[in-house]
């Protein structure tokens, strides 16, 4: 009968500490494999402290949430990079810098996070970071969107209506060198007859 018991208890104890139910709180437990290298458990705990959860009334704490962000990213995990490219992106507690969201957008993406791959393609398009680049940007965009990331495919339908509006008007250039005009100041006032109405 003792026997019986002390496997039971064993047993017990196993399945407590198995299951977490010491009392360790989801970010504690995180903390634990993080702090051995764990880059999902680094890139999660980073989270944990960029979103409030993981802890009942914990605070968003971006600092340190760029800390665990940093040590994932630098073993080559997606998402972490990507969290790094929205913290620098938004300015999560740290300066706003485009740069140095590019860069972390652009590793993500590299490695098929389809949000890397959007946000990077979003910085092209709109010249954040980058020198402005619509072919660039709808490579991203229709990386992001095969994936099947539904704003990606938006964008990238927009972007292509886009460009193809513009090269269907002719440029003012050519407009300039097709007017009836005489002088170069008829073909101004022409030009801005033909935008002004």
């Amino acid at each position: 009968m003792r026997r019986l018991t002390a496997i039971l208890c064993l047993t017990l104890a196993v399945l407590i500490l198995v299951t977490g139910c010491l009392g360790l709180s989801q970010r504690e437990r995180m903390r634990a494999l993080a702090e051995k290298g764990d880059a999902h458990a680094q890139t999660k705990l980073g989270e944990m402290y960029a979103k409030r959860t993981g802890q009942r009334g914990s605070a968003r704490n971006y600092q340190t949430a760029l800390k665990w962000f940093k040590l994932a990213a630098k073993q080559g995990d997606a998402h972490a990079q990507f969290n790094l490219g929205w913290i620098f992106d938004m300015a999560l507690g740290v300066p706003e810098n485009d740069q140095t969201a590019v860069k972390w957008y652009r590793l993500s993406a590299e490695q098929g996070h389809d949000d890397g791959q959007y946000y990077l393609a979003w910085m092209y398009e709109n010249g954040t970071g980058v020198s402005r680049n619509y072919q660039t940007a709808v490579k991203w965009y229709r990386l992001s969107a095969q994936q099947g990331n539904s704003n990606a495919q938006y964008m990238l339908k927009k972007l292509e209506i886009s460009i193809a509006e513009q090269k269907s008007r002719p440029t003012v250039t050519a407009q300039y060198q097709e007017l009836p005009c005489q002088s170069k100041t008829e073909s101004n006032a022409y030009i801005y007859y033909m935008i002004a109405f």
